[in-house]
């Protein structure tokens, strides 16, 4: 398990507009976007069976089976594997990819048969040591040992290698615990957070990950987090918008260069020069489901925006500027304006239809 990795967090799901959030659906679209790994949680119905969904109650992620919204509280446990199958519906923008809850089970085979890794996040606190066994025999009858990756508080974590379990891979989050204790559970991977650590501490902890032989994973959904993660040599990228690198091989539907953006004169000597106030906009097609990579290298300060997020770029040396966005029924749309004199040496935008 090395190298770079994209785990997309509860599927894609693009905030529940193209799917539900731990659907079927959503990791049929995560294996189509070329992702190598899928986060999902699993819960216990009050039937005591697994199933997957990420928060304590339906209410956020999910509808009654008319559609509908819920109007009193819900919690998993109140309800057994048939009432949470048949009363309720995940959330979507479209009806017709409303899914049924998946079981562990469903999901586990279809993750096989798509040939993608599950992050399995334990939503269980306190169990019996039989419930953590069976789930583990579960998994493992379906994927092997070496196929899927346990995450959790660290207390499963530590109930799990005190049950005498080595073979497992599992992965510890950093906030919700010690170094110490992560790298002492042997064979872990390391989830340092963006949000939780300022940008010193992360790369403090990734290089003391690395040093002790510990993969690392952050959660990345931003320009900056993108570039910050590749400075550290993050070795898992979990992300809710961010396109894997394998997407870029998909079928190119756009392609643009400097040459192709710049307009109006502005291009000069092989590179674009903007004085303060001048604006410069590259815009794709529309794709119904795929990715825009965009590389750039430019110096000077300008505030940007590409496929609806904000950037910035303050520089007195040539940088670059990397990022690669998941697309649903929108334009790859780049656009800039120079705060003082910008410089832009190269663009490259590429959208790819999925």
């Amino acid at each position: 398990m090395t190298g770079r990795k994209h785990i997309a967090h509860q599927g894609v799901h693009l905030r529940a507009t193209i799917a539900g959030e731990n659907s079927l659906e959503a990791l049929r679209l995560a294996a189509r976007a070329r992702f190598e790994c899928v986060e999902m949680d699993v819960r216990l119905s009050r039937d005591d069976e697994f199933v997957v969904m990420h928060d304590e109650t339906l209410n956020r992620t999910c509808l009654d089976r008319h559609g509908g919204e819920l109007t009193e509280l819900v919690p998993v446990w109140s309800r057994t594997l048939d009432e949470l199958r048949e009363g309720y519906v995940l959330r979507a923008r479209e009806s017709q990819v409303r899914e049924r809850i998946p079981t562990l089970r469903e999901y586990l085979e279809e993750a096989r048969r798509l040939g993608i890794l599950p992050f399995i996040e334990l939503k269980l606190h306190d169990q019996p040591r039989r419930v953590y066994d069976d789930l583990l025999d579960m998994a493992s009858e379906i994927l092997g040992r070496d196929g899927f990756v346990i995450t959790s508080n660290n207390n499963a974590n530590l109930l799990i290698r005190g049950l005498g379990v080595r073979d497992v891979t599992l992965m510890g989050i950093l906030y919700q615990t010690t170094f110490e204790e992560i790298e002492g559970l042997g064979g872990t991977i390391m989830a340092i957070s963006l949000t939780r650590f300022d940008a010193a501490e992360h790369a403090a902890l990734a290089r003391r990950a690395h040093e002790a032989g510990i993969l690392t994973e952050t959660h990345v959904d931003t320009m900056a987090m993108l570039a910050w993660a590749d400075e550290r040599g993050i070795e898992y990228l979990s992300t809710d918008v961010i396109a894997p690198d394998a997407a870029a091989e998909a079928s190119v539907v756009f392609a643009a260069d400097l040459q192709a953006a710049a307009h109006d004169g502005l291009a000069e000597n092989g590179v674009v020069t903007l004085d303060p106030g001048q604006r410069l906009t590259v815009a794709s097609p529309e794709v119904p489901f795929g990715a825009a990579f965009l590389e750039m290298r430019m110096s000077g300060a300008c505030d940007g925006r590409f496929a609806g997020q904000e950037f910035t770029v303050d520089a007195a040396e040539s940088t670059r500027v990397r990022h690669q966005l998941l697309l649903s029924r929108r334009r790859a749309e780049l656009s800039f304006v120079a705060r003082s004199a910008c410089v832009i040496e190269s663009i490259g935008l590429k959208v790819t239809e999925l």
